[in-house]
C-alpha cells in the first residue's frame, strides 16, 4: 500500500476506531441481488443449451467456470468488508488491521 502524504492525513477527520461511521448493509443488499440475477442467468442458459440443443459446449463450460469464481469472490468481498474494514473510511482504521 503506497504511504499516504502528510498533506492529505491532516486534513482527515479524528479517528473513530470504537464506534466508526459504516456504510451499512447495502455492499450485502447489492451483491445478494446480483448474485440472484446472475444465477437465474446461468440457470436459464445451461437449462436451455441442455434442453434445447441438447448440446454443452466449452462457451458453456467456461461460463459455469466463472460463474463458480464469482461467487468465490463475492464471498471473500463481503467476508473483507465484514473482517478487514473494507466498510470504513482509511482514517477509521486502526492501524493493527
Amino acid at each position: 500500500m503506497r504511504e499516504v502524504p502528510l498533506s492529505v492525513a491532516v486534513n482527515w477527520p479524528m479517528s473513530n476506531y470504537e464506534n466508526p461511521h459504516t456504510r451499512g448493509g447495502a455492499l450485502l443488499r447489492i451483491n445478494i441481488a446480483l448474485i440472484i440475477l446472475v444465477t437465474c442467468a446461468v440457470a436459464i442458459r445451461v437449462w436451455a443449451r441442455l434442453s434445447i440443443k441438447q448440446w454443452f459446449g466449452l462457451d458453456d463450460a467456461t461460463i459455469v467456470l466463472a460463474y463458480l469464481f464469482t461467487i468465490g469472490m463475492t464471498t471473500v468481498v463481503l467476508l473483507a468488508n465484514r473482517n478487514f474494514g473494507w466498510n470504513r473510511h482509511v482514517w477509521d482504521v486502526a492501524p493493527g488491521m
